[in-house]
């Protein structure tokens, strides 16, 4: 499981991680302190992998940090998503 804290007013950032399949789980009254709006909510969004994901992760990540060793596998399937 994958834990993320997305501060609410960042739609952009909240469908981003929809479509990369997290799904809001709760919301943190308050959790942020936005430089203009004051404190604003934080959701909780959580992504489920199952163990085959685990195990073609960890293979994918092993090969592709020797070509890429300053970026996470991580990191750029979630910014391929959102293009």
């Amino acid at each position: 499981m994958q834990l993320n804290l997305v501060v609410s007013t960042n739609t952009a950032g909240v469908r981003c991680w929809q479509r990369n399949g997290f799904k809001t789980v709760g919301t943190l009254p308050g959790a942020f302190h936005h430089p203009r709006l004051g404190f604003v909510d934080a959701l909780v969004m959580v992504q489920q992998l199952a163990l085959d994901a685990w195990q073609e992760l960890l293979s994918r990540q092993q090969s592709l940090q020797t070509m890429y060793p300053m970026k996470s596998l991580q990191t750029r399937r979630f910014w391929q998503g959102c293009a």
